[in-house]
């Protein structure tokens, strides 16, 4: 019932503030409360993403961190940069990264364009917690992985996240109730086709002064299933795609695993003689 009172209050069918700069700003300040418990999730992460990436290296880049999730958790065991395209989730990141007192760089970057920001390489390079299916044309896609790919080391290791499409119902409309000790959060779906749906997310929380207060936004995502995803790795060049589903890895959503190729060295300047080199 509540969720239907504030779809019919909000008149949500109607929204058309879907760009995804507008939704991770406008929720940036309360982003955290989408989860239960964000400083648990923040250790529980760490613990599972070092066990996955860690063997690749210590330089570690987050491109799509938001708030800082997994970069802040991840902060004690690499180096970390984090970036985001929304400014207020970066604000957000380097205050709490500050308050723990953790050295991660944070930067405003759109993961399509990382060389606009940064000249560097990584061992590793991330993208958590759904955010590649923001990229709703193949096209989009697929400059964000060859961009990915520049910034990674010869042999270095991108991770990423999807929710589980592949599992979903065409006519999911919302999401359960999520709630905690002070908030409660959910989501409203809005199929636009079989492959984009809008989402309407809810934050209800209430501050220090015991008053309740509601932030929502909207934006769209597209149906990025396990395969069509493994298909634009490859096609991006890179290999050795593989997927590890919750059951097996302990994150909640599937987690895609893909190497950079490695470097050709040719000492001799003989195309024939090139030998793989992984580093």
């Amino acid at each position: 019932m509540l969720v239907l009172f504030i779809a019919v209050a909000f008149g949500l069918r109607s929204m058309d503030n879907n760009k995804v700069t507008t939704f991770y700003d406008t929720l940036a300040d309360r982003y955290d409360h989408i989860l239960v418990d964000w400083e648990g999730s923040i250790h529980r992460q760490a613990v599972v993403l070092e066990r996955l990436v860690g063997p690749f290296g210590k330089r570690l880049l987050d491109c799509s961190c938001g708030i800082g999730t997994q970069a802040l958790g991840l902060a004690k065991r690499f180096r970390v940069t984090g970036s985001d395209i929304s400014v207020k989730a970066i604000e957000r990141a380097r205050e709490e990264a500050a308050s723990r007192d953790l050295a991660v760089r944070f930067e405003v970057a759109d993961m399509r364009r990382l060389e606009d920001v940064f000249g560097e390489t990584f061992d590793v390079i991330i993208a958590f917690d759904n955010s590649l299916p923001h990229l709703l044309e193949d096209s989009d896609l697929a400059q964000a992985l060859a961009s990915i790919k520049k910034r990674l080391v010869p042999g270095g290791l991108f991770a990423a996240s999807i929710r589980d499409y592949d599992a979903i119902d065409d006519r999911t409309d919302a999401t359960p109730v999520k709630r905690g000790d002070r908030s409660a959060s959910f989501q409203l779906w809005d199929w636009e086709s079989d492959d984009v749906y809008a989402v309407t997310q809810f934050i209800l929380s209430n501050g220090d002064d015991a008053e309740w207060g509601m932030r929502y936004a909207t934006t769209r995502y597209r149906r990025l299933g396990r395969d069509t995803l493994s298909a634009a790795l490859a096609a991006a060049g890179f290999t050795g795609v593989e997927w590890h589903m919750p059951a097996d890895s302990g994150y909640y959503q599937p987690v895609v695993l893909a190497a950079a190729p490695p470097l050709l060295e040719n000492n001799n300047n003989n195309n024939n003689n090139a030998t793989l080199c992984s580093t």
